[in-house]
């Protein structure tokens, strides 16, 4: 749509692909719609491709009415909202490294997104670069190891910024996103893996992946600048707030399947065991003083009436959540009918971590950082649930299929839910807000402009003024 920044998935890079929106395979723990991406692999022959795609607006046309044309300052269709260019190139070649017994693919793609935004009177532009790696390994007769890289790139210009809570942004108000990573030298989805054989009824698979991912939104304008909004105006100005998440994963996967028949009916057995850990790191930090300047009022020649100073400390946590899970099952097959029947047992839990918050960089004293101690989750999260199945083709042809299921899903445990007490994480850092004058006319909040005497409603983001070194009051 115009004036949104449009977020494009390539296919090409997948041999199979399976949505699934009921009934849900045993090894899920939750529910919705499940989709299961099969990447490529290489084989004894060598395949290559290229493409690419280009569009720009010298192969639009505007759409702009007469009405916004004819405004005292007019919206022609350059300042309109409208797409720039996009584009999309990429690559993919795969083969045998040893004939008949290593194989790999590689692909790698890249789009390019340009569209101006009326908002910001400025170009965002989003970048998305997507390598990939993948190895088929037959190590043994019975066990073939697999290996995949994989890394999403995506770089983004001009970014609006919710934290602006502004119809209009200057463009050093907006945000520049980039990837980031926890400290590790491997970046991106790595992936290692063995399908083995045991017998001729029986298929184990094994697997260890570790995800380092994340992202960071640093402010266009820098952190040496000062942050400013008009509410009467809806409008950002100056530079706004750098947020770092950092969520790096491990998990690890034993699966197994057994082939068997009795009682009449052929039986697949599936059982197995997966364990995942998630560290979710958020850092908040607000430019210049720490001062956000707010003019809420202003009368008509443009006079602000009500002028405010939100003063912020960091944001520096971080919460760890881990998964067990256990399933058992059973495809049962017998003439027409198919029946599916298992249950699958879910453990989570987590803590939030120890760590250090830095006060206010105008008021340390007023509004002090924060030495969290850390904590364990004071619950653990146990589900049981049962699945079960049955479809039955009606006609020999199989023509006509019906099916009926029943399922009950786990919800995931949420790395925020173990924070809930955890004033060192979150989006919005702890903050006071006061009354401000504006002495030199600059629209920005300098430290000897606001009154600490003269606070305004109530704190935010986990800071308790009456005792702020404290936890936050219990929710």
């Amino acid at each position: 749509a115009p004036g949104q920044s449009p977020t494009y998935f390539n296919f090409d890079n997948f041999e199979e692909i399976h949505v699934a929106t009921a009934g849900n395979e045993i090894t899920a723990r939750t529910g919705g719609i499940g989709i299961n991406l099969i990447t490529k692999r290489g084989t004894n022959q060598y395949h290559g491709g290229i493409r690419g795609y280009l569009s720009n607006n010298s192969l639009e046309s505007s759409n702009v009415p007469a009405e916004l044309k004819a405004l005292a300052t007019p919206i022609t269709p350059e300042k309109a909202d409208h797409t720039l260019q996009t584009s999309d190139w990429g690559f993919d070649l795969g083969g045998p490294l040893m004939r008949d017994r290593a194989w790999f693919y590689a692909s790698m793609s890249r789009q390019d997104i340009r569209i101006f935004k009326r908002s910001t009177k400025a170009e965002d532009r989003t970048r998305l670069n997507n390598p990939q790696v993948k190895v088929n390994w037959q190590a043994t007769k019975k066990d073939l190891v697999n290996f995949l890289f994989f890394n999403g790139f995506k770089v983004k210009s001009g970014r609006s910024n919710t934290a602006n809570a502004s119809t209009f942004e200057a463009f050093e108000a907006t945000l520049h996103q980039d990837n980031a990573y926890a400290d590790n030298p491997l970046h991106g989805l790595f992936k290692i893996g063995d399908d083995r054989v045991v017998n001729s009824n029986m298929f184990l698979s094994a697997a260890y992946a570790y995800y380092n991912t994340g992202i960071k939104l640093t402010p266009e304008g820098g952190l040496d600048a000062q942050a400013g909004r008009n509410v009467a105006l809806s409008r950002a100005y100056g530079s706004t707030v750098q947020t770092l998440q950092l969520r790096p994963q491990h998990s690890v996967t034993v699966n197994a399947n057994n082939f068997a028949r009795a009682f009449g009916a052929s039986h697949n057995i599936k059982y197995g065991v997966g364990y995942r850990k998630v560290l979710s790191q958020t850092q908040v930090e607000w430019p210049g003083n720490g001062i956000l300047g707010i003019v809420q009022a202003q009368d008509a020649a443009g006079n602000p009436t009500d002028l405010r100073a939100q003063v912020f400390r960091q944001t520096n946590g971080a919460n760890l959540v881990k998964y067990l899970d256990f399933y058992v099952g059973d495809t049962l097959s017998f003439g027409r009918a198919t029946i599916d029947a298992g249950v699958r047992y879910d453990k989570e839990w987590g803590e939030a971590l120890a760590s250090t918050t830095d006060g206010s960089k105008a008021f340390p004293t007023a509004i002090p950082g924060v030495i969290f101690p850390g904590y364990k989750s004071p619950f653990t999260w146990k589900n049981f649930s049962p699945r079960g199945g049955l479809s039955y083709v009606f006609d020999a042809e199989a023509k006509t299929v019906g099916r009926a299921s029943y399922s009950r899903f786990a919800a995931q445990l949420a790395p925020s839910t173990v924070g809930t007490r955890n004033t060192s994480t979150g989006s919005t850092p702890g903050n006071a807000t006061y009354r401000w004058t504006d002495l030199n006319g600059d629209r920005f909040a300098q430290a000897d402009e606001v009154d600490l005497t003269q606070q305004i409603g109530n704190s935010a983001g986990g800071f308790n003024s009456a005792n702020p070194t404290a936890l936050a009051p219990s929710p």
